[in-house]
This record gives C-alpha cells, structure tokens and sequence, in this order.
C-alpha cells in the first residue's frame, strides 16, 4: 500500500510538472535566442562532425579560440533534431531534459529516506524561476541531473560514480567548476560534523576531514582532469575557460563584456516572490527540527548532519551568488530543496506525533479531515502553479525563427 500511494504520488506530480513544461513548450518562439544556437550546432554536428572553425565569431572575443563547451549536449540533441522539425525537437528535448532535473529531486529525497519524496520536485516546480530556467532548450536542466549524481555521490564516497559524472559534466557544460562547490560544501560540513563533541585541534579535524574525503577529492579532480584533456577541443578549451569562467562566471564583467540578462543581479523582493514555496518550506523544516529531534529521541546520523550542512551551504551559497548573477536560481533551488527533505524527516515527525492530534481534534470526523486536508492541497496547487503558468508563458518580445532566417 505504501508502494502504491508513493507511486501515484509520483504520477500525479509529474502529470502536473509535465503540463507546466507542456505550457511553455507548446509555443512556437523561444525566450533565448541560443536556442536557435543549439538547434543548429546539433544538426551541424550530425551532417559535418565537430568544427573546429566559427568564422562567424570573427568580431567576437572568441575570434581565436572556437570551443564548443556543450558538445555533449549537442550530440544528445541529434535524435530530437533529426526525427523532428529542429525547433520543435529541441523544444521536446527542453520539456524532457527537465523533467529528469525533476526526476533526480525526487530520486535523491527518495534516497534521503524522506516521508513523501514526491512533494519536494513539485515544490521545487513551483519556484517560478527555476522552472523557467529548467524549461529552456540549453544545458542547464542536463548539468543539474550531473551536478546532483556528483553530489550525492560525494555523500555516499561513490569515487567511480563521481569520475564518471565530472567527466560528462565537462563535455556537456561550460559550468563544470560548481563540482567543487559541492565539494567544497561537503568538506566543510564534514569538519563541522567532526567537531561536533570532539575535542581534537582545528589541524587534526582538518586531517581527519581529508583523509575522509581524499577519495571524492581524487575522483573529482581526475574526473575534471580527464574531461578537459579527452576533449576534441584541448587545448583550446583551457584558455577558453579561463575567459568564460573567469571573465564572465567569476569575475562578471556584465559591465565590459556583453552579457545576457541572467549575469545581472536578482532583487531581494524577485528573489523572494521567485523562490517562496522552497524557501517556506526550509522555515517550517527548520521551525520543526529540533522539537522533532527531541520529541523522536532519535538523533540523526552523522551521514545525516553531514547532509544537512552540505546542502544548506550550497543552498545559501547559490542564493547569495543571485545577488551577482540571478542564474545562479538554477543552483540554489534544487540544493534549498533537498535541504528541506533531508531536515523533513524530523520536522514530520513533529507534526504526526504533536500538531496533527490537535487538528484531528478540532476537525472531528474522518471524512471531514480528508475532505479539508483535499482541498487545502487543491487549492495552494492550483494557485502556485498559476503563478508558475504564468511566468513562462510567451511574451510579447520572445524570439521568432524568422528573425534568423536568411
């Protein structure tokens, strides 16, 4: 029963998620004109192989040094683009690679042993602007499907998993240094969780932490290594990364270099209006955690308090870097996210066994609570994914094919 109940809430949050990315898909301009980019790059490669000339970039900082950073993704869009119109194909292969982002969410919760894994990729849905950017036909849904394997398998110390994911994240995305983010995150919270009732020095915590984690730091390395040099642009690729890392991802000369919209700060009230469901959700996990801890007399484990530490790092990390380049959302949501489903665990426990009793209380009758407890549910659903409708619906200045037609 509990197989079954877990399955079909599966099947109806992704119904839901479907028809969000449906919403947005089913129009036939795009919000970025690298979509025109993509497709394209993706039928050159399948008539031509790779290029290693862009003549194109010739007024450009690029001029002398082509790299294609997305082959990979490039190569994963052939099928979409061959048996289907280019525009349309990419735009199947956006709602598809998408909804896998969503997929390794609840995949990872699921893993966290978390009451109810379904609910946190619908909430995650919710937050507007990461659906947004989840939806567009580029890369960015495909790295957070690599970045999350990398991560959770960096907490559970799977060295070839994590070698085999930083190699495909550098052929498929220019982003690739926010592995060690990730990895740097869970050397941090693995010296906090160290420390906690130890009495060692701060340099044998810092010891014991690295020849804890020397594997995941061997793995990523090497995995990045590999990916840079096994590449059908090296070395060129090296010297492009330090223009397109550092100049723009780094540093953010949105000032000196032309730059998209994304590179440009978020406001505290978009922030907030952007990401309200994930960030309510880690206020009430985090209200409920310690009466939840104290109330179960089951502490967590250190695996536990190690992931609690390392998603809310990289959460709160991705959310202030936001305020540098407001596509960092694409980062911070899902890390906001998973940080609730690891701290949930406890916080329900608190809520069954203390708030729960209250409301059954007062509402009295079985089928009054479900009927209640329904349609409360319908209706912030409804009312959140209007507002996520709303966001990616078409505007008036998206991109239209004939404006690239020669």
């Amino acid at each position: 029963m509990k197989l079954k109940k877990e399955t079909l809430g599966f099947l109806f949050v992704f119904l839901i998620i479907a028809g969000l990315f449906i919403s947005f898909e089913i129009h036939p301009n795009f919000p970025d004109p690298d979509s025109f980019y993509h497709a394209k790059m993706a039928t050159t490669i399948r008539d031509q192989g790779f290029i290693n000339t862009f003549p194109w970039f010739q007024w450009t900082d690029l001029k002398n040094t082509y790299v294609n950073p997305h082959f990979l993704y490039h190569i994963l869009l052939i099928p979409f683009v061959t048996f289907f119109n280019p525009l349309i194909g990419i735009k199947i292969a956006a709602g598809l690679f998408g909804l896998g982002a969503f997929a390794a969410i609840y995949l990872i919760a699921r893993f966290l042993k978390t009451p109810y894994p379904w609910l946190f990729p619908l909430i995650a849905a919710f937050s507007q602007n990461f659906l947004f950017r989840m939806a567009l036909p580029r890369a960015p849904s495909l790295s957070i499907i690599f970045l999350l394997l990398a991560t959770w398998a960096m907490l559970e110390n799977r060295k070839k998993t994590l070698f085999l994911t930083s190699i495909f994240f550098v052929w498929l995305y220019h982003g690739w240094p926010v592995i060690f983010l990730s990895l740097g995150a869970l050397l941090v919270a693995n010296f906090i969780t160290d420390s906690i009732n130890n009495s060692d020095t701060w340099w044998q915590l810092f010891k014991k932490t690295f020849g804890q984690q020397k594997n995941n730091i061997l793995a990523a390395t090497l995995g990045i290594l590999t990916g840079l040099i096994v590449n059908p642009y090296f070395p060129q690729n090296i010297q492009f990364s330090l223009l397109d890392i550092f100049k723009i991802g780094i540093v953010n000369y949105q000032s000196i270099l032309p730059v998209g919209q994304e590179w440009f700060p978020i406001s505290n009230s978009a922030l907030l209006m952007a990401c309200f469901p994930i960030l309510l959700l880690n206020i009430l996990c985090l209200a409920f955690f310690i009466p939840g801890l104290i109330a179960s007399k089951n502490p967590p484990s250190k695996k536990q308090i190690t992931a609690i530490f390392t998603f809310l790092l990289l959460a709160g990390g991705y959310f202030l870097l936001c305020f540098k380049a407001n596509r960092y959302i694409e980062y911070a949501v899902p890390f906001a996210t998973l940080e609730a489903a690891v701290l949930f665990p406890f916080a329900w426990f608190f809520w069954t066994k203390e708030i729960w009793p209250y409301i059954k209380e007062v509402l009295g009758k079985n089928w009054l609570r479900k009927t209640f407890t329904t349609v409360i549910l319908l209706i912030v659903t409804a009312e959140l994914a209007t507002g996520s409708i709303k966001t990616v619906l078409v505007k008036d200045d998206y991109y239209q094919a004939k404006q690239y037609e020669t």
